[in-house]
């Protein structure tokens, strides 16, 4: 910047000897006189940001503007300034009254951004642009500014002879930089930014040799992987080496010869940068050998390696999102299919070998606990018999299984025998020490484990893991207890509706199924028929041959009954050893050809004893009545069925009689007259 009074040929000269020392080479130095000193010109003031040029905007007082008459006092010490914006500059009072000397255009290595935004808003000006301009600014702390001030300070007061000034480093193209910035922003894949990135600092920053430091898993040990310029073996080192090494560096860091050497013995350079980019467990460091980065360059790779760095972070979420994206459909439609099966085994089967996919997982096991809590089964195993798992001895509270069993709580195990919660010796049927192990719970009460171990590739199971499992078991542990109880409420259910003998319909179950039959026959005029049958002389067969052969007669006999008669008839144990038949949508005579099928098999079936029998043969005799023809209650029809029992009992048993009325009416009177 020019000064608005012209300076002598004194202060052009120190100007000179000023600019030529190479502690002062970054700095725009100008000489100024106080406003009050030009009588007839306007006040013109000085910023901190001048150097940027015309047309910033920045609308914040500024200190150096803001200084007094007695602040630049000749002989005072120099004065040295910072703005919000990160700028640096100092002022030195010069020995004729009113004049000073300004050193500005560098700045602290971090800006305001927020600032730098609310400037480009308020301005209308591409905030990208302003960067551009900051970019070109060395980067000094307060400390060296204030070092340089004493050096100009002692200069201008000791008038030293000039010195030569080294030749500034050449400049990186800006507008190669941006290409670069959008290619970084619009890079599809972490491998393409990364790429991008090397490939900006071997071209536009002339870099030798570059290579990767990449923390390795398990965090003890970095690979540095050759990426650009001269051949370098890939090689792994330790972590406590690099981190020692880089501890205290900055974003972007100047190596020396001797650090590069501990850090690199087989690869000796003169110098070298150090760029870190990336973030959390995929932080990682570009290694520039043989390369320094000055000043302005410094801020434009710092600059790549932060839009490097958001990229990656931007490409980590999106691939965070579609991963979890398709583990939620992939989990609702396991979570679908579970519920579509029917048995316990299928479905217990299914979730296993759901969860293992889920979690690349090659053994596992279900167990569910027993009635009183206290022991645990194995229903479910992969990788493993499941008669021989049954056989291990489970129980709540003991082992790892046990103790998830008892606190409801799941375990997730990186090494078995390290793990100070469980530490047991790791058992030869599993390869790996790693193991994964919820609980099955509904509303807080645990009725099973699930267990998973034997990740493939030898990995270990992590949080995220338990997290995608826990999801899963949640929604069908619901599913199981759904299935348990619905099996427990069929199971009682057909109990209180079966005869536990023949396993045959009873008659409480007979009874119901008629009032419903019978409504159906009314409203689509269709008739139906029903069987009495009992067996002959059986109190006979029970007392001579025994309960246990009369049982055995009972169930041969419930068999024959389901053998001669349709899926849709309903076959019941009416008492004793009598039976009942519902036939819906059959006639009378119809039935007659049924009912003559299954007396004649239980007059062919040979049963023990019964050639003590009179007739030397079990046999049975059937009532058949039919609706509506003989009633139209189930009452009416069940009385018709029995009378119609008693006349084929009358008339020499061992022979099918449908209903009579005249016959019964008969009986009626013969009755009365008794």
């Amino acid at each position: 910047m020019k000064a608005s009074l012209a300076p002598d040929a004194y202060y052009q000269a120190i100007l000179g000897t000023l600019r030529e020392h190479p502690n002062l080479a970054g700095f725009s130095l100008a000489i100024h006189i106080q406003p009050s000193l030009r009588p007839g010109l306007p006040p013109k003031l000085t910023k901190l940001c001048d150097p940027l040029g015309e047309g910033f905007g920045c609308r914040r007082p500024c200190k150096v503007t803001a200084m007094r008459r007695s602040d630049l006092h000749p002989g005072l010490a120099p004065i040295v300034f910072h703005c919000i914006l990160g700028l640096l500059g100092f002022a030195i009072p010069l020995p004729r009254p009113g004049w000073f000397l300004t050193g500005k255009g560098v700045r602290l290595r971090t800006i305001n951004l927020s600032y730098l935004e609310e400037l480009s808003r308020q301005n209308a000006r591409d905030s990208y642009q302003i960067l551009q301009r900051i970019s070109r600014l060395p980067v000094l702390t307060k400390e060296q500014v204030r070092t340089a001030a004493g050096i100009a300070f002692d200069l201008i007061n000791t008038q030293p002879k000039a010195k030569a000034v080294p030749a500034p480093a050449p400049q990186v193209e800006l507008q190669a930089i941006v290409t670069v910035a959008a290619a970084l922003d619009d890079a599809p894949s972490p491998e393409q930014a990364l790429s991008t990135f090397i490939e900006a600092m071997g071209i536009l920053f002339d870099v030798p040799s570059l290579a990767i430091l990449e923390p390795l898993p398990g965090g003890r040990e970095y690979a540095l992987r050759p990426a650009w310029g001269d051949p370098m073996a890939e090689t792994i080192l330790p972590a406590a080496k690099v981190e020692r090494l880089l501890r205290d560096q900055e974003k972007v860091s100047q190596l020396s010869a001797a650090q590069l050497n501990l850090l690199l013995p087989d690869h000796p350079a003169a110098a070298g940068t150090a760029i870190s980019f990336g973030e959390g467990t995929g932080q990682r460091i570009a290694l520039c050998l043989d390369k320094e980065f000055r000043n302005g360059e410094e801020l434009l790779a710092e600059l790549l390696a932060d839009r490097l760095t958001a990229r990656l972070r931007q490409l980590r979420r999106e691939e965070e999102l579609t991963d979890r994206r398709e583990v939620s459909e992939r989990l609702m439609a396991m979570i679908s299919e579970l519920a579509l099966l029917d048995s316990m085994e299928e479905l217990l089967d299914a979730l296993l070998r759901m969860a293992a996919e889920l979690l690349d997982a090659t053994c596992g096991s279900i167990m569910l606990l027993d009635e009183e809590r206290v022991a645990m089964r194995i229903e479910a195993a992969l990788r493993m018999g499941l008669t021989v798992a049954r056989s291990l001895p489970l129980r709540v509270g003991e082992g790892i299984a046990g103790r998830v069993a008892a606190s409801g709580q799941p375990l997730l195990v990186n090494d078995i025998e390290r793990d100070g919660r469980v530490a047991p010796t790791n058992r030869p049927r599993f390869r790996t020490k790693s193991f994964i192990s919820v609980p099955l719970a509904f509303k807080g009460n645990v009725f099973g484990v699930l267990n998973l171990s034997d990740k493939r590739d030898n990995r270990i199971f992590v949080k995220e893991d338990l997290d995608i499992l826990s999801t899963l078991t949640s929604h069908a542990a619901a599913i199981i207890h759904r299935s348990r109880q619905m099996t427990r409420t069929e199971l009682l259910e057909q109990l209180s509706i079966t005869d536990p003998l023949t396993e045959l319909y009873n008659r409480r179950y007979l009874e119901k199924r008629m009032h419903e039959e019978l409504n159906r026959c009314r409203r689509q005029d269709q008739p139906m028929t029903v069987m009495m049958l009992d067996l002959d002389h059986f109190k006979c067969y029970n007392d001579t041959c025994g309960h246990v052969d009369g049982d055995t007669a009972l169930k041969k006999t419930a068999r024959i009954l389901r053998s001669c008669v349709r899926e849709m008839d309903v076959v019941t144990r009416y008492g004793g050893e009598e039976f009942f038949i519902l036939l819906p949508g059959t006639s009378k005579e119809e039935a007659m050809f049924v009912a003559e099928r299954i007396r004649q098999g239980i007059e062919q079936e040979p049963f023990k004893g019964e050639e003590m029998l009179p007739g030397g043969r079990l046999t049975a005799s059937i009532g058949i009545a039919s609706f509506p023809d003989d009633g139209t209650t189930a009452h009416a029809l069940i009385h018709a069925a029995d009378v119609a029992l008693y006349q084929a009992k009358n008339a020499g048993r061992n022979r099918t009689s449908p209903f009579r009325p005249e016959e019964e009416r008969w009986q009626q009177k013969m009755a009365l007259r008794l």
